[in-house]
């Protein structure tokens, strides 16, 4: 099993085809289908399956991707933190949901990497679901979002209160009252957020 194996395969995880993973991994479609093929016989279980002209993982696809993404992620980590032994220039891999990554981060990057002045840094945007999963599969150093996940390994510090508010429509019959009881509010339509999304889940 190789890292290039582990990368082949995580791609056609992604983006549910061969074709998709070809193309991000800038291959041909019969070298990621030699890869993937390759590295199910040498697992002796099928990863993926055919479904009408995309590929999903099967259960045993899916558990392998958890793993595989954490290999990956700790060989960079290992990379990066022998280079900064040897004076090499540190690197800062940070993940942080939507809303964190519009409003929250940009004023303060200036500050810091004036700060920091050697310190090369990675930003990843995304939901609150992918950015937990990078932080958990060590693909980032460092996550901003909202409500860290009580689990082991992730250490959550309060930085900011994040006030959510209903917005409606201005002629809506409970316009301005206040004290509302959540149930009132049970039966109307809501604009939401993707699933995944940290907002969605409050």
């Amino acid at each position: 099993m190789t890292f290039h194996q582990l990368k082949t395969f995580l791609a056609v995880a992604e983006a549910g085809s061969i074709r998709g993973a070809a193309a991000a991994l800038v291959v041909t479609e019969p070298s990621v289908s030699a890869t993937i093929a390759q590295l199910s016989r040498e697992l002796g279980v099928e990863l993926t399956e055919r479904v009408g002209r995309g590929i999903r993982l099967t259960e045993a696809g899916r558990e392998f991707a958890r793993y595989a993404a954490r290999i990956l992620g700790l060989a960079d980590r290992a990379v990066r933190a022998t280079r900064e032994v040897a004076g090499g220039a540190g690197h800062l891999r940070l993940a942080a949901v939507t809303t964190a990554g519009e409003y929250v981060l940009p004023p303060i990057l200036a500050s810091f990497l004036q700060a920091h002045p050697g310190l090369r840094m990675s930003i990843e945007i995304g939901n609150r679901a992918s950015t937990l999963s990078r932080l958990v599969n060590e693909e980032v150093d460092l996550a901003l979002g909202g409500r860290p996940p009580d689990r082991a390994g992730i250490v959550g510090e309060a930085v900011r209160e994040n006030l959510l508010v209903v917005v409606g429509s201005p002629d809506h019959p409970l316009r301005g009252k206040r004290g509302l009881d959540p149930r009132l509010l049970s039966g109307e339509t809501w604009l939401m957020r993707e699933p995944g999304s940290g907002t969605r889940q409050n």
